[in-house]
């Protein structure tokens, strides 16, 4: 039994061959989004219970978009409002609140932008926990953006190495020694001391290896392509590593990547510490 229709929502007979038509697809690519965003659901449900985070994780589901004053009965709107946080009571602005410290898995690939560690005009550190099997592992360990912007850290030839890409101009620190076989704490670290402007430092089982001025810290959005995990999937941040595709790391070696990033530098003005264009 179906409910009784909404005002202003016309009979399926009442409507022409057009209207049917648009219908349709619009229906179609509701049926098709569901069904992806049931696969992706399913996908996270098995990775946390690989992970044994199935018994701690809420699952709130949402929807963004839908009814919107912007359009009308037969034309879709291209967007609509979104409520403005800051009439939110203080508990719900405090639970939307961008974290300050981001754990990742391998497996996590091509994140969008918006689920990265802003780090743009703050202070940031990675941490990288990895058990190399013998001298031959490498590849990359965390990365985001693509050759025109971003920034990837990554091993090569027994090196750690952070490569920060700006707009193709790149800023490389490499570390003065190899990094062991075996277990491993692999970190870089940078600290902004003015806009756009830090120090970079790199990291093996917490003993400095390279350290230098950088300017490391964009006020911008880093880059449209994604965040990887592992790899650095679709067009490659660094040259570091042309001719090896992706440059996975060698698998079952990288444990997890704990980024964490200042809430607001002091260095940086409010209005300079934006992550969007």
């Amino acid at each position: 039994m179906l409910p009784p229709r909404n005002p202003g929502v016309k009979p399926w007979d009442s409507l022409s061959t057009e209207e049917k038509e648009l219908a349709v697809q619009l229906q179609a690519a509701f049926a098709g989004f569901l069904d992806h965003a049931d696969a992706q659901i399913g996908r996270l449900v098995d990775f946390l219970a690989q992970v044994r985070r199935l018994d701690n994780t809420n699952f709130v589901v949402a929807s963004d978009n839908g009814a919107s004053q912007e359009g009308g009965p037969e034309v879709a709107p291209p967007g609509c409002q979104r409520p403005d946080p800051r009439s939110y009571p203080k508990e719900v602005q405090d639970l939307l609140a961008r974290p300050t410290s981001h754990t990742y898995y391998p497996g996590q690939e091509h994140l969008p932008s918006i689920a990265a560690p802003p780090i743009n005009g703050r202070s940031f550190s990675i941490t990288v926990s990895v058990e190399r099997p013998d001298a031959r592992a490498e590849g990359v360990l965390v990365a985001q953006g693509e050759f025109s912007g971003g920034y990837v850290f990554y091993v090569k030839d027994g090196k750690l190495v952070f490569d920060y890409n700006d707009l193709g101009k790149h800023t490389v620190l490499t570390s003065d020694r190899e990094v062991p076989v075996g277990k491993s704490t692999l970190g870089y670290m940078f600290t902004t001391t003015a806009e756009r402007k830090g120090k970079g430092a790199l990291f093996i089982n917490e003993t400095k290896v390279a350290e230098a001025g950088l300017a490391l810290s964009p006020t911008r959005m880093i880059s449209w392509e994604g965040f990887d995990v592992g790899r650095d999937s679709l067009s490659p941040v660094s040259s570091g590593y042309a001719g090896k595709g992706e440059f996975a790391f060698t698998p079952g070696a990288l444990e997890k990547v704990l980024i964490k990033v200042e809430r607001q530098s002091p260095a940086v003005p409010r209005s300079q510490a934006s992550n969007t264009r």
